[in-house]
């Protein structure tokens, strides 16, 4: 049996299937809504009013089509009116910027309406309606994929924004339904303390419900707060876990990152051939951090040894401004390593190291 009742202008009925539609994937009910039209007091009284007694809600979606009828005889009016005399639940659904005019104003003006196109709105209305229908509370349901998605996108925006506080409500809000992408934001705001009070146990509440979604980015983050000892008991082991399942998947910060675990044997037997196989892919994917790192282990003779190449990485990542390779290019152009000694292109590369902070690289420059 159809447990709501929608009444709504035939011109606005692809609008209108579309938020049936969502109703009924969002609340697992169905709705009753006229497809053919009501053109007799006959049919009306044998379908519209039957429908509408076996109705629990009526949604009465109102739009610009409504400006200008004749309240004495348009259908809609008349299921309006019918449902009312029932005692029937209605809440008006707004579908355009149609002002409400007249019966509309004078019982909907101030309350029972949303907006359709409010998700905060329609949020409400979806949760109520559970209530109401005696549903159940559960959010998973709430929105679809594509609502979340949005939801996120729109607390990102206000993140760019600075605006942190409604940041974290719209990241909790998709969090709280099992988004796993605003799972490992609102992680991201507790870890850092945007928008709410720094709680590193929080963060690693939501960066682990994304983490066990297969969330990359949040299994890589959940593993340096095992790493660190942020929010848990340090554990290599279980950051090499969490680390792997990223770089797995292609991660390339997670690949760095299990590749100076195996080189530091941090929750690992230390191998240098792995640590250089993780390096090489985050390395290959554009990593910065990785080609120095990768550089470094070419450098010093850590499972692969070869000045040239390590040269060729640390440029690499130099040209990308990573301060580390721009020092270590520096130093390899000052010794003549893997390149013929040029002691101008060292206080170039020391320089620019030096211009971000990097102290090694100033003392070079000193000693030049």
């Amino acid at each position: 049996m159809e447990r709501i009742f929608i009444s709504y202008k035939r011109a606005d009925g692809e609008k209108v299937y579309k938020l049936i539609d969502k109703i009924e994937k969002t609340l697992g009910v169905k709705c009753w809504y006229d497809l053919e039209g009501i053109e007799t007091a006959a049919q009306f009284m044998s379908k519209i009013c039957t429908a509408i007694d076996n109705a629990e809600v009526v949604l009465f979606m109102h739009s610009s089509a409504h400006l200008g009828i004749n309240y004495d005889n348009d259908w809609t009016v008349k299921e309006l009116n019918y449902a009312h005399m029932t005692k029937k639940r209605v809440v008006l659904v707004k579908l355009d910027d149609a002002p409400l005019k007249n019966l509309f104003l004078m019982e909907y003006g101030t309350r029972n309406n949303i907006d359709s196109r409010d998700f905060r709105q329609w949020d409400k209305l979806m949760n109520d309606l559970r209530g109401w229908l005696n549903l159940g509370t559960s959010k998973n349901s709430v929105y679809s994929k594509a609502e979340l998605e949005d939801l996120h996108k729109k607390g990102e925006e206000f993140y760019d924004k600075k605006q942190y506080a409604e940041a974290v409500k719209l990241f909790r809000k998709a969090a709280e339904q099992g988004y796993a992408n605003a799972q490992t934001s609102l992680g991201w705001m507790y870890e850092n303390g945007y928008g709410v009070t720094k709680d590193y146990g929080e963060a690693v509440r939501w960066y682990r419900k994304a983490a066990e979604q297969g969330e990359a980015t949040a299994q890589n983050t959940l593993a340096i707060m095992y790493q660190y000892g942020s929010g848990v008991t340090k554990d290599y082991g279980e950051a090499v876990r969490w680390y792997r399942k990223a770089a797995e998947q292609g991660d390339d910060i997670a690949q760095n990152n299990l590749g100076y675990m195996y080189e530091n044997g941090y929750g690992v037997t230390k191998d240098y051939g792995e640590a250089v196989r993780w390096y090489r892919k985050a390395a290959e994917q554009g990593n910065a951090t990785a080609q120095n790192n990768l550089g470094n282990m070419y450098a010093n003779g850590y499972g692969v040894k070869d000045y040239g190449e390590a040269v060729r990485w640390y440029r690499k990542a130099a040209e990308q401004g990573n301060a580390s390779a721009q020092y270590n290019l520096g130093w390899m152009y000052q010794y003549g390593y893997g390149v013929e000694k040029d002691l101008t292109q060292a206080r170039y590369w020391y320089q620019k190291a030096a211009d971000q902070g990097d102290e090694d690289a100033k003392k070079a420059l000193a000693r030049l």
